[in-house]
C-alpha cells in the first residue's frame, strides 16, 4: 500500500485569537506540570481541617435603613 502524499499546510492560519501556532513540546509539558500543581493545590485545600461553623454564634444582622 502505498504512504500519502504530504498534506499541503497552510503557512499562516489565523483564529479569533490571533495566529495558530503549533505547540512545542517544552509548552506541552509546561502546561502539563501546571495543571499537575493545579490538582496538587486543590487536593491539599480539600484534605486541610478547617474549623466547623457554628451560625449561632455570629452575631445578629444589622438592622438596614434604622428600622
Amino acid at each position: 500500500m502505498p504512504t500519502p502524499p504530504e498534506r499541503q499546510r497552510p503557512a499562516e492560519v489565523w483564529t479569533v485569537f490571533g495566529r495558530w501556532r503549533r505547540r512545542s513540546p517544552a509548552a506541552r509539558r509546561l502546561g502539563i506540570a501546571l495543571l499537575l500543581l493545579a490538582l496538587l493545590l486543590t487536593l491539599i485545600w480539600a484534605r486541610t481541617p478547617r474549623n466547623p461553623v457554628d451560625d449561632a454564634a455570629a452575631p445578629p444582622p444589622a438592622a438596614a435603613y434604622g428600622a
